[in-house]
């Protein structure tokens, strides 16, 4: 059982590394592109199309906290920036259904308020288990970054370059709404990655407890 659980989180990190490598720059290359950060990080290269900048400068600053010695901290202070990041994204999808229900989406997702105040709920309860030092770090720097972009908002009124609300949210014109064929394809998807999502929430409770129990 021991081997099982060790080679399913393994290759559960295997499956996301590449993500968690390849997000945060495209964080950075978005953020250039918009104007918030340097447009040398919106630099994409000329073979690949990626922003290899930002990609370096990532690694760089990688290396540099991991010779510190300080990976505990780090980690920690990275598990908080994704939580903090999440309840934000959470958030935001709320506020978007409670003032604009009547946007044009190609797809809703049902009883998205629900859903979303749980996982709220529950990832301000996982950041209360982080060390504090780095949820006081994660916060200073969340307030730290909250001056800066309303400084930037400021400057891009400023300048008279607002974008209509759809492209502000979505980068680009919605496309059109799913055919009637199309949403119940969608919805069976739903439900059937709910019941994955369900059944092994149960297993991982199950296999937690039950050792404890026999």
């Amino acid at each position: 059982m021991v081997i099982l659980c060790a080679g399913i989180a393994f290759g559960g990190d295997l499956s996301t590394l590449n993500a968690g490598v390849a997000a945060p720059a495209r964080y950075l290359f978005s953020m250039s592109r918009d104007g918030a950060l340097p447009p040398v990080f919106s630099k994409l290269h000329p073979r690949h199309k990626t922003p290899y900048v930002a990609v370096l400068f990532l690694g760089v600053v990688t290396l540099l906290f991991v010779a510190t010695g300080s990976i505990i901290y780090i980690a920690s202070l990275s598990l908080f920036a994704d939580l903090f990041y999440y309840i934000i994204g959470f958030m935001g999808a709320i506020g978007l259904r409670i003032k604009k229900p009547q946007l044009e989406r190609p797809y809703r997702a049902p009883m998205l308020k629900v859903g979303a105040t749980i996982s709220i709920l529950v990832y301000i309860v996982m950041t209360t288990q982080l060390p504090k030092d780095a949820v006081i770090t994660g916060i200073l720097w969340s307030v730290v970054g909250l001056f800066l972009y309303y400084i930037w908002n400021r400057v891009k009124s400023d300048k008279d370059m607002s974008l209509d609300f759809e492209s502000a949210v979505f980068g680009q014109e919605l496309p059109e709404t799913p055919s009637e064929k199309e949403l119940e394809r969608l919805n069976r998807e739903y439900s059937l990655w709910r019941n994955i999502v369900g059944i092994a929430f149960v297993v991982s409770i199950l296999l937690y407890i039950v050792p404890y129990i026999f």
